[in-house]
Formats: structure tokens, sequence, C-alpha cells
């Protein structure tokens, strides 16, 4: 369906591995939930998805906002795509 349906759709298969070139602020980001959420073994799975939702719920917002201008900053000086929180 998606190479039906999208022309430019690139395959799973093509994909680079795990690269955090593709979305650094992801990364970033994951490191700071996976700190908290891995501090004390998780009991299960359901046990993790709490942890994963309840840690998500509580990120600090400026935080993202953080990570997003650092790296829209360093993609090039021509881009002025900046968040702030009012």
């Amino acid at each position: 369906m998606l190479k039906r349906d999208t022309p430019d759709f690139i395959p799973p298969t093509l994909w680079p591995p795990n690269s955090p070139d593709l979305n650094p602020v992801d990364y970033k980001m994951w490191s700071v939930v996976q700190e908290q959420v891995y501090h004390t073994p998780n009991l299960d799975v359901k046990d993790l998805k709490h942890r994963l939702l309840d840690v998500w719920a509580a990120v600090d917002k400026r935080i993202i906002y953080y990570f997003v201008n650092v790296h829209f900053g360093r993609c090039s000086s021509k881009t002025h795509i900046f968040l702030s929180i009012e």
C-alpha cells in the first residue's frame, strides 16, 4: 500500500540503522526519559509502560524546546526556528 500510494516511499530495508543524525532531538529526549524510567528495575511490561507515560507527562517542556533550538541552531545559520515557552 505504501509503495502504491506513496511513490517516494523508502522501504525499511534501506533505512539507516539507528542513526542519531536522523533526529537528534529524539535521541537526546530518550536519554532524559531513559534515565528516569530505568532508575529502578521495572517489574514487568505493564510497569514499564506506566513509567514511560508518567515520565513523559512529567518532562519539563523547556528541555524539549532547548533540544529543538540547539538542533536547529546547528543545522544552518539561516535557520531561525526558535521555540520558547510563554
